[in-house]
């Protein structure tokens, strides 16, 4: 079926709408204070499937859950500066994609200089508590 056909079908409503090709969901888009809201955190969707986050503020974790979104795809985090409310959840999101996967898990996270460091030094924080 060619990608006119294809569109024609789903505009016709005899197809399942496809999902967005890139969509985001706002996690999060608070501060540091306690506001009843989540700090800073963006998902990004590709075709349906959480690829990437941006920052991982405190609160988002729990957003992800009431988003109901598959994380099982999830590698990628991007931070935009390495504040803890940007970065707190990075040991909940791990975690939760290591109790999801039956192998091994690997993420890459991005950010300014110091972010690997910055990670680790969060991982074994977390690990402490």
């Amino acid at each position: 079926m060619s990608q006119k056909q294809e569109q024609e079908h789903i505009i016709s409503g005899n197809t399942p709408a496809l999902p967005d090709p890139l969509s985001v969901i706002v996690l999060g888009s608070g501060g540091p204070a306690a506001a009843g809201r989540a700090s800073s955190g963006y998902l990004v969707l590709v075709d349906g499937e959480a690829r990437f986050l941006l920052d991982a503020g405190s609160g988002i974790f729990t957003r992800l859950g009431e988003a109901e979104v598959n994380i099982s795809r999830l590698d990628t985090v991007f931070l935009t500066h390495l504040h803890i409310d940007h970065a707190a959840e990075l040991p909940s999101l791990f975690k939760a994609r290591a109790m999801v996967s039956q192998e091994a898990i690997h993420f890459s996270v991005y950010g300014p200089q110091g972010e690997v460091q910055f990670a680790t030094d969060l991982m074994h924080v977390q690990a402490r508590l």
